[in-house]
């Protein structure tokens, strides 16, 4: 916080090395060995900089002083707060500060966006973080019991790799989606599965918007169906879950594509979201003689062409 606030010198009353007057922030966290409760004041002399008194500090902060603004006046110092034009300390602009204002990895601002529910964000980010209660992740904090996935027929290691990608249930959910979308891609891992349907080239806003929910909602509701079968005692077949992905899918529509026809069936609805288009506009611009006695001053330099 110390090097968003600077000092303006006037009386140079401030502490020299434990005041930030420089823009290098506090003298003395750079120089432990050369610091002192020494004023400014003891390095001017007739309002101005003593480079006599100058020559026994670091080179460096001889130069901050040569580069620093001083005008000496009887005023009283000024604290100058950078964060904000106004040079006034505010909240807002700390707050800006210290937020983070974006996702930190790529990956991250492919599922925290103001488009995904929050629920499916927090969720994907305890997934990719490795962060949901399944045994495998359990083991890691000395939690064992036996593993059993509760979604495939024959009983396997519950790990997120098998729930979420090579389970029976998981595969039937990716391939039927895959093939409608008529997608060739494959992937060892979760994070590899969804990184290769949100980078895949694909023309249109709505279908860059499908491939990029569909992914995350297609690993909720596997979850869901995990859940609901190990709590609840609840098989959910994989046209259970296919329907529960494409009931979602047209909610979302719904929301944020007012214009569109919402259809019933999956591939009535690919169809229809693989149709729309971008509208195009097309304004007629042409340049207008001023009204007489006027003058027009042209400052986009087409008049030199």
């Amino acid at each position: 916080m110390e090097h968003w606030l600077l000092w303006d010198l006037s009386r140079g009353e401030v502490a020299f090395w434990w005041d930030n007057w420089s823009g290098l922030g506090p003298l003395a966290w750079r120089f432990p060995e050369e610091a002192s409760d020494a004023r400014a004041t003891a390095f001017l002399r007739e309002g101005r900089w003593d480079y006599s008194a100058l020559a026994s500090v670091p080179a460096v902060v001889r130069d901050a002083a040569q580069g620093s603004f001083f005008c000496f006046r009887l005023d009283p110092d000024t604290l100058v707060w950078l964060r904000d034009p106004s040079g006034v300390f505010s909240i807002r602009s700390t707050y800006q500060l210290v937020r983070l204002a974006r996702a930190r990895s790529w990956v991250f601002s492919f599922f925290w966006h103001s488009f995904i529910p929050r629920k499916l964000s927090f969720f994907m980010l305890r997934l990719v973080n490795g962060q949901l209660p399944m045994d495998d992740v359990l083991e890691k904090f000395q939690i064992h019991g036996p593993s059993k996935c509760h979604c495939c027929v024959l009983g396997q290691l519950e790990t997120m790799e098998h729930v979420f990608l090579t389970g029976q249930l998981a595969s039937a959910t990716w391939a039927f989606f895959k093939h409608s979308l008529e997608l060739s891609t494959s992937a060892a891992t979760v994070r590899s599965r969804c990184a290769t349907w949100w980078l895949l080239p694909v023309k249109g806003k709505v279908i860059r918007w499908l491939m990029r929910i569909l992914p995350i909602l297609i690993l909720w509701f596997l979850w869901r169906a995990r859940n609901m079968s190990r709590f609840e005692g609840r098989k959910i077949c994989g046209s259970q879950v296919r329907a529960l992905i494409v009931h979602e899918v047209r909610m979302l529509v719904r929301a944020h594509f007012p214009g569109i026809t919402v259809l019933g069936q999956w591939d009535e609805l690919l169809k229809a979201l693989s149709v729309v288009r971008r509208a195009l506009t097309a304004t007629a611009v042409r340049w207008a003689f001023p009204p007489t006695g006027c003058f027009k001053l042209n400052t986009d330099g087409c008049a030199t062409e």
